[in-house]
């Protein structure tokens, strides 16, 4: 089947990891700021 086919993967640069990761860094000291996690039911 056609889905089980690998896909097109390509390597991530270490870089990008990096600013991901410093990225949910900002996002969590900005949760904690504000006592809220679930940011995604906000209207």
């Amino acid at each position: 089947m056609n889905i089980f086919q690998k896909g097109n993967y390509q390597k991530i640069e270490s870089s990008f990891r990096m600013r991901g990761i410093i990225a949910l860094e900002e996002l969590t000291k900005f949760q904690i700021e504000f006592d809220s996690y679930d940011t995604d039911n906000y209207y």
